[in-house]
């Protein structure tokens, strides 16, 4: 099983520049496992409801569900466009590890 990124950060809108737009629900960023809104560019008036949970507590409940073999790789863009001023912005200012993590049930 594959997961990818599913924790919170603020990515205001501001005319796209990241091409999404992440707000909470409430007047609060969300608590643990709480939803929040994730808009796209490609689909501004859809909101998508994501739920707030940050790499290390991803990586416990696949301990606790008995994945065995867990691996967690950091996202990175690609090196094309790694300099430009959006992707710049969104590595070097927002508060949050991107990751993909790959569970697999381990034999014993």
């Amino acid at each position: 099983m594959f997961i990818a990124d599913f924790s919170y950060v603020n990515v205001p809108l501001e005319d796209w520049w990241a091409g999404m737009h992440i707000k909470p629900k409430g007047d609060s960023p969300p608590k643990l496992f709480e939803p929040f809104n994730f808009y796209v560019k490609q689909a501004p008036d859809h909101s998508f409801d994501i739920f707030h949970i940050p790499s290390h507590i991803m990586f416990q409940a696949g301990l606790a569900a008995g994945f065995g073999h867990i691996e967690h790789k950091p996202q990175y863009c690609d090196p094309a466009v790694k300099d430009h001023s959006d992707i710049r912005r969104y590595i070097d200012t927002l508060d949050h590890d991107d990751y993909l993590m790959k569970f697999k049930f381990s034999k014993k």
